[in-house]
Order: structure tokens, then sequence, then C-alpha cells
């Protein structure tokens, strides 16, 4: 599994479709630039760390599945 946008190139040209974690790449980068701008504009060296939850969700595709069953004749 992968943290990526869903049609980004890895997910798009794999030859197994990859099971991906889809998530707000504009959030995600809004949430980042508001947090540096509180860091510039508050002249701290090292901020206190700070917890943010952004949306996300799982896209199962073909990579992820359960393990092939055995036979006797497959060993």
């Amino acid at each position: 599994m992968m943290m990526t946008s869903p049609g980004s190139l890895p997910t798009r040209y794999a030859s197994t479709p990859l099971t991906t974690i889809a998530y707000d790449s504009e959030r995600l980068a809004y949430e980042a630039v508001d947090r540096l701008i509180s860091i510039i504009k508050a002249g701290e060296l090292v901020p206190p760390p700070r917890h943010e939850t952004i949306e996300r969700n799982v896209l199962i595709r073909r990579s992820t599945g359960s393990p092939r069953s055995r036979t006797s004749t497959s060993r």
C-alpha cells in the first residue's frame, strides 16, 4: 500500500493496480503552509508539536487481497 494521490504516476502505470490512500493534497499543502507562516511570525526555532487530521480514503485495488489457497499439487 502507498500513500499518494489516486491518479499519480506510480498508481496509474503499475502492472498491478496499487491500493492507495487518497487524501486531499490541496488541504495538506494549505495546512503545511499555514503552519510554516505561523512559525515564521512567532519567531520560534522549535515550535510545539501540533496534530492535524486530514480526511483520507483507502482505494482498495488488485494489489490487496486474500492469499491464494494452496492445493496439494501447487507445492
